[in-house]
């Protein structure tokens, strides 16, 4: 799905890769237990494909492997997102395990 144009669900990411304290803007997720195939778009363009899935206060995120615009390879990750206020939806809190 690294095709814009085919996205149902797309995320725009503060940086060029997540870690904790990294933004994403996109639809908040309000159904416990709804998974969601989403499209990230970070900062320098790159595409990665993930899975949204609320679950408690936040969501949890899986993201597959991508590369940046800069030819840096980024490995598969999971991480757990807390919703945030004003122009960003999430903020990345962790790493999941």
């Amino acid at each position: 799905m690294t095709d814009l144009d085919d996205a149902g669900v797309v995320l725009y990411a503060s940086h060029t890769h997540l870690f904790p304290g990294a933004k994403l803007r996109g639809p908040h997720l309000d159904a416990q237990g709804t998974e969601v195939p989403v499209l990230i778009v970070f900062s320098d363009a790159s595409c990665a494909d993930a899975v949204l899935a609320a679950s408690g206060d936040g969501c949890d995120l899986s993201v597959a492997p991508y590369r940046t615009a800069g030819g840096t390879e980024i490995g598969a990750k999971a991480w757990i997102l807390g919703a945030v206020s004003g122009e960003w939806s999430y903020t990345v809190a962790a790493k999941a395990s």
